[in-house]
């Protein structure tokens, strides 16, 4: 029974990392499901790359080590994650059933293309807030879909995401570039702003700087390079467009 307890700590502690949870979060679930299976001497070990866990139970330790691939950004799956962790804290949830609704976590991904769309349609709003009008807000939408088809692309054929996002970024500028090359009233910074939106590290950063505030130095240091990264490859794709050209923005 208490296999079971042990091997949802670790699925549902590595689903929350995976969806872009802070560590000490993590941590936390694991060790409340752990201590509601009856263990004692609990150590949980979160990384952006991997979790540990260690308990005591009835005399026998136990321990399991889980490493992370890949990761993403989801807050509605990190709700439902805390919920189904308190509901196992509290008794309310047997361990079996909540495995089962982990896994129809995993099942029911919302769709990449309706993903696409939604992410672009938000980062093109940005547009009205930095001035644009209805053309920059347009061009920006459809900019910015094309370059998360080109970046989901890359990826599948295994690219990193550092060269991932460099890619998007410049597709977006060169995309940019014809679009105010045709139409030379249209704002090309506010239309840039608006395509790069969906790349920038934002929940990465922020979970870096809680996951520091909170003494997980190792964890916030890590995110933080991760975010660091992140902008770089992208600052770095459209400056090396705008470059071509002497274009400025």
């Amino acid at each position: 029974m208490f296999d079971e307890y042990l091997t949802l700590s670790l699925k549902l502690s590595s689903a929350m990392l995976k969806n872009g949870g802070e560590t000490y979060r993590a941590e936390e679930c694991a060790r409340n499901i752990l201590a509601s299976g009856g263990a004692t001497e609990i150590e949980v070990l979160a990384l952006p790359t991997g979790l540990s866990v260690t308990a005591v139970h009835e005399g026998m330790v136990y321990t399991r080590v889980l490493s992370l691939k890949s990761r993403d950004n989801n807050l509605g799956n990190i709700d439902i994650l805390n919920t189904i962790s308190r509901e196992v804290s509290a008794g309310k949830l047997l361990p079996a059933e909540a495995l089962e609704r982990i896994s129809q976590i995993d099942s029911a991904r919302m769709r990449p293309l309706i993903k696409t769309i939604f992410a672009c349609i938000s980062a093109a709003s940005f547009t009205v807030m930095f001035g644009g009008g209805f053309y920059e807000f347009a061009f920006s939408l459809l900019i910015a879909f094309i370059s998360q088809l080109f970046i989901a692309f890359l990826s599948k054929i295994g690219s990193l995401s550092f060269f991932s996002n460099m890619g998007g970024s410049m597709m977006t500028a060169v995309l940019a570039r014809i679009c105010c090359g045709f139409f030379p009233e249209l704002n090309m910074a506010v239309i840039i702003i608006g395509g790069i939106i969906p790349l920038l590290p934002g929940l990465a950063t922020i979970n870096a700087i809680r996951d520091t505030l909170y003494g997980d130095l190792v964890s916030g240091a890590a995110r933080g390079v991760e975010a660091l990264l992140s902008a770089i490859s992208i600052a770095a794709g459209i400056a090396l467009v705008l470059s071509i050209g002497g274009v400025s923005v």
